[in-house]
């Protein structure tokens, strides 16, 4: 029969045994306190993703509303000018029609006739500034869709960037902290660039 060995024989090998144990719970301690900065990183990452689709979604449906506005405008003003254009060519006619009048009642209104026709050249030139004036609002306004269809395709890509981001995390907490900074710069750029062509689109309006 073996002899029972007491476990204050040997002091040295219970003392190993306490510091190992310490050490595992040290080390599993703290693999759990960057599990859960991990997991708090990640739930970071995916709130923040929301939010930017959420404001992409708000930044397209205030973009829709605008460009249909602004269409509207751009058709109510060509229709304005249409107006303007048929009430110069009634008086254009009219006063073409009192000049012959005059042509016919006397040489001495000769100089009202040349007042007259002043007044049709006048017209004219109000009627090809129109032209010009909606013009010029026309290609503006094609400028201003096509910065808000570029400004539309870039958030998109951004937001795909995020999401390969927010993967990229899942796989590893390394380098969280640095994508995190770099997602709120490239949300700041967003912001900034949508706040820019709504600047614009708002001094587009004011112009007409």
């Amino acid at each position: 029969m073996l002899p029972i060995q007491s476990s204050f024989g040997n002091p040295g090998s219970s003392t190993s045994a306490a510091a190992n144990s310490k050490a595992v719970l040290s080390a599993l301690k703290a693999l759990q306190d960057k599990n859960r900065r991990l997991e708090e990183e990640k739930a970071t990452l995916e709130s923040q993703c929301a939010s930017l689709k959420a404001q992409l979604r708000s930044n397209e449906a205030q973009q829709l509303s605008a460009a249909k506005k602004a269409a509207y405008e751009l058709a109510q003003g060509k229709d304005a000018a249409h107006a303007a254009y048929e009430v110069l060519r009634i008086e254009r006619d009219s006063l073409t029609a009192e000049l012959a009048t005059a042509n016919l009642r006397a040489t001495h209104q000769a100089n009202e006739i040349d007042h007259l026709h002043d007044v049709v050249a006048s017209f004219k030139d109000k009627c090809e500034q129109a032209n010009l004036e909606t013009a010029s609002l026309e290609s503006h306004l094609r400028k201003v869709q096509a910065e808000l269809t570029e400004s539309n395709q870039q958030s998109k890509e951004r937001v795909v960037e995020l999401q390969e981001a927010l993967h990229a995390s899942n796989r590893s907490g390394k380098e969280t902290a640095r994508q995190v900074h770099a997602l709120e710069e490239q949300l700041k750029r967003v912001h900034d660039a949508n706040a820019s062509l709504e600047g614009r689109l708002h001094d587009t309006e004011v112009c007409r």
